[in-house]
């Protein structure tokens, strides 16, 4: 998404025109996904994204901002009729970047490490 938020009217001490706290101008994410549908590896299936943005600025004055990044998440999975499980890894490069704190203004927070997930699930 190419997103360009700016304030159309002065607001106290911050000009029209200054860009909007907490919005990239440039974001996306991809995902790709396949399922073997036959032979030995039915019911396996494996997932790769991405997700990016741009820097963003972390208050309305557009004093701060915080750097672009990008992490590359990626899954393996199975199902079948009865079950369907799956270990999925987020930020798999373990990429360091920073989050913007949306109720704290002008506050940051690291943004997650590597992070892995397995989740099950049963269908009745």
């Amino acid at each position: 998404a190419k997103t360009d938020a700016r304030l159309t009217k002065a607001s106290g001490a911050v000009p029209a025109g200054s860009k909007l706290a907490g919005v990239p101008e440039h974001s996306g994410r991809i995902w790709g996904n396949y399922t073997f549908k036959q032979g030995r590896a039915k019911g396996i299936s494996l997932g790769a994204g991405v997700t990016a943005q741009s820097g963003m600025m972390l208050d309305s004055s557009n004093a701060d901002k915080i750097g672009a990044h990008r992490t590359f998440d990626a899954k393996i999975g199975y199902e079948n009729k009865r079950v369907e499980t799956a270990l999925t890894v987020k930020n798999l490069t373990n990429e360091k970047y920073f989050d913007r704190i949306n109720y704290f203004g002008g506050h940051v927070t690291p943004g997650e490490d590597r992070t892995v997930y397995l989740s099950t699930a049963v269908k009745f």
